[in-house]
């Protein structure tokens, strides 16, 4: 795979496999983002509490014995769930949760047009989702193409404070005010300032707040 087809893909299996090997953390917690994108409207307490501990176990912060028990107690459960949770939190990450994904999306997606009134084509829904499913890809990957080390000037106490709240809090509205700091602690790299600056989607493991607090 090339940059400029990196860049361009919308097949998001296509990236995965490219990606193959690398980073189990941020695969995770791309995985995760997938059920994020849809949280205001998820109800399960199922798929939400799996994505909350696949986010922690992501970061270390559940015991191994807890999180065997997390996944057996999904594994009695699963009859009732999408098939998502327990991918989220699972020791093996396959393609067909980005399909569990996207069936996630499309249920919700038929809820809020039904409860709206509002009416779309599902093909290019599902057009949509998978363009959103690779964006989301990118944001916590970055381009490995041009992979980015920072300055240790760049590192300011201001700087490491914001990055640090935004990924606690998942507060990306911060983004543009960490660019400020950036610039007043001299980083000149344009790609970090635009995606901080950008639309997004940004989710916990974007490659830039990883970057500034040195997260894998």
């Amino acid at each position: 795979m090339t940059e400029a087809e990196w860049l361009a893909c919308d097949d998001t299996e296509t990236l995965l496999n490219f990606l193959r090997g690398r980073d189990r953390r941020k695969l995770r917690l791309f995985f995760c983002a997938l059920g994020r994108r849809f949280w205001d409207l998820t109800k399960s307490p199922l798929t939400r509490s799996a994505i909350e501990m696949g986010e922690r176990i992501a970061d270390g912060a559940i015991a191994e014995d807890e999180v065997d028990r997390i996944r057996e107690e999904l594994r009695i459960k699963r009859p009732y769930s999408s098939g998502f949770e327990d991918e989220v939190i699972g020791n093996e990450f396959r393609s067909t949760v980005l399909t569990t994904a996207e069936h996630l999306a499309l249920t919700l997606w038929v809820k809020e047009t039904r409860d709206s009134g509002r009416r779309a084509l599902p093909r290019t829904f599902r057009h949509v989702v998978k363009k959103q499913q690779a964006e989301i890809l990118r944001d916590i990957f970055g381009n490995p193409f041009r992979p980015v080390r920072p300055g240790s000037w760049w590192l300011t106490p201001t700087v490491q404070s914001l990055a640090f709240g935004i990924y606690q809090d998942r507060a990306f509205d911060r983004l543009p005010i960490l660019a400020d700091a950036l610039e007043e602690a001299d980083c000149d790299n344009l790609e970090i300032l635009a995606h901080c600056r950008g639309d997004g989607p940004h989710f916990r493991g974007c490659w830039v707040v990883d970057l500034l607090l040195e997260k894998s």
